[in-house]
C-alpha cells in the first residue's frame, strides 16, 4: 500500500499511527497538498491528503474512509471500530471529537499565517473557544469512562493522541494542567513507536 501525504498533517498522521499499530506494510510518499501536483489531483480531485492506494489499485481518500478501509482489512476480532451498534457509534464519536480538535487547531494556524492586516482575531478566538470547549467535554467523558493507553491502546486513545500532539506542535498551551485525565492518556501514548516514528520531523 502507498500513503501520500505531508509529515506535518495530523490527518495523515492518523493513518501512519494506525498502520504502525496494525503492523501494515504501508509505504509513505511525501506529497505537498498546497502544491496540488498533477499526481495528487489525479488521485484525489479534492487535492487533499491523505490518499491511500490499496494493493489492488483502489484509491481511498479522507482520513476516516482510509481508517475504515485499513480496519476492514483485518480479521473481525482485531478491528478497532465495531461493525455495528452502540460501540460503533461510540468509537466514531470519539473520532469526531479528536477530528474537531484538529480542525480547530488547523483553522487557527492558517489564520495566523495570513498577512497581519487580513487576519480575523475573532476567528482565532472562536477556534480557541471551540478547542477549549471540546477539551472540557473530552476531559469530562474520560473522567466518567476512562480510555487507557495501555499496551494495546484503542481507537479513541490513538485518535486523541494524534489530536493533542498536533496541538503541542501547532497550538502549544498548558492544556495538561487543567485536563489531567487527558494528560495522563497522552503521556501513555507519546513514547509508543507508532507516535515517535510518525512525528512531524520523523
Amino acid at each position: 500500500m502507498k500513503l501520500y501525504g505531508s509529515k506535518t498533517s495530523p490527518f495523515v498522521r492518523k493513518i501512519r499511527v494506525l498502520a504502525a499499530e496494525f503492523h501494515l506494510p504501508v509505504t509513505f510518499i511525501p506529497e505537498d497538498p498546497w502544491a496540488k501536483s498533477e499526481l495528487l489531483l489525479g488521485l484525489n480531485p479534492l487535492g487533499k491528503v491523505p490518499v491511500l492506494v490499496m494493493p489492488d489499485g483502489q484509491v481511498v481518500y479522507d482520513s476516516l474512509a482510509i481508517i475504515d478501509a485499513l480496519d476492514q482489512s483485518r480479521d473481525e476480532a482485531q478491528r478497532m471500530i465495531p461493525s455495528k451498534g452502540a460501540k460503533r457509534i461510540e468509537a466514531l464519536q470519539w473520532h469526531v471529537l479528536a477530528h474537531g480538535l484538529i480542525e480547530a487547531a488547523v483553522n487557527r494556524l492558517l489564520e495566523t499565517r495570513r498577512p497581519d492586516d487580513k487576519q480575523m482575531p475573532e476567528m482565532m478566538v472562536r477556534e480557541e473557544q471551540r478547542f477549549a470547549r471540546t477539551l472540557d467535554r473530552i476531559e469530562h467523558q474520560l473522567a466518567g469512562h476512562p480510555v487507557a493507553a495501555g499496551s494495546q491502546p484503542g481507537f479513541a486513545a490513538l485518535m486523541l493522541g494524534v489530536a493533542m500532539l498536533y496541538a503541542d506542535f501547532r497550538y502549544p498551551h498548558d492544556w495538561r494542567a487543567t485536563h489531567p485525565h487527558l494528560a495522563g492518556l497522552i503521556a501513555g501514548l507519546e513514547e509508543r513507536p507508532s507516535f515517535t516514528q510518525t512525528g512531524p520531523t520523523a
